[in-house]
């Protein structure tokens, strides 16, 4: 079971919850209460709203620790200021590279790569690894430029034995499983529609003309003019039509066979 330390009293400020966690390092020996006041103070430390969880729990190394959402990187790049100057890439067979550069408005300046392994993906999923690869490199630059030394959550994927922590935002419990969602609200029962008539089958002149277009498209990507039907013609009339035309259908693919052959 994990040693928790004593708790941090009230009186006790900012400072000396960093130094507190600092000390410890793993986030699991913290009290329940002290968890949610170093979450707090570090999201004053950074301006960032708390509200909308900027960080969230892992546990690696057998510790626990923070790491970056998506919105913690957009703020910080709101905050200060942040601009991605330039994104240039590099890849191989296994390997797709950014490298971004980013910078404040007070002169400062940072490099950082966003590294996606790309073997044997292709179309789509390899559009997507692309595009993780330069989310990695944006956020790590951000993170980096801002002095934030944590880990992101485009990176949990790529250390070995990282599981994601429910910790509860409002008392800071370990939580075995993520917090249940409310249940939905019953929904109100639906008419039930009434079953569709079965569609009627084609007259045998209607079938009959259905066969004949088929092979009238046929003749048509052969170049041959099918004759045209007449309004009033019986299933038998169109079934000799399209005799014929088959006829004149295999006729054309025969000798175009055999001038491939030829």
């Amino acid at each position: 079971m994990t040693e928790t330390l004593p708790a941090v009293t009230n009186g006790r400020d900012e400072a000396t919850i960093m130094e507190r966690v600092l000390m410890v390092g793993d986030l699991a020996r913290l009290e329940p209460a002290e968890r949610v006041s170093y979450y707090n103070a570090l999201c004053h430390s950074l301006k960032l709203n708390p509200l909308s969880r900027p960080f969230a729990y892992v546990e690696f190394d057998k510790q626990l620790q923070l790491y970056a959402r998506k919105d913690c990187a957009e703020q910080l790049r709101r905050i200060h200021r942040v601009s991605i100057t330039n994104l240039s890439t590099q890849h191989d067979e296994e390997l797709y590279i950014v490298t971004a550069t980013a910078s404040t408005p007070d002169g400062r300046t940072d490099m950082d790569r966003g590294v996606v392994a790309i073997v044997g993906l292709r179309g789509q999923m390899l559009a997507n690894g692309m595009m993780r690869a330069v989310t990695k490199a944006k956020r790590r630059v951000t993170l980096s430029l801002c002095g934030l030394g944590i880990v992101d959550e485009t990176e949990l994927e790529t250390i070995p034995g990282a599981r994601t922590v429910h910790v509860d935002e409002t008392t800071g419990e370990i939580l075995e499983q993520p917090p249940a969602l409310p249940p939905a609200p019953p929904q109100p029962a639906r008419a039930e529609r009434p079953a569709a008539a079965p569609k009627p089958a084609p007259s045998p002149a209607a079938q009959a003309r259905l066969d004949y277009g088929k092979l009238a498209y046929r003749a048509g990507q052969l170049n041959i003019k099918p004759p045209a039907l007449a309004a009033q013609m019986t299933a038998e009339e169109i079934r000799e039509q399209a005799e014929m035309l088959a006829a004149m259908i295999a006729e054309v693919e025969a000798r175009q066979a055999l001038e491939g052959a030829a």
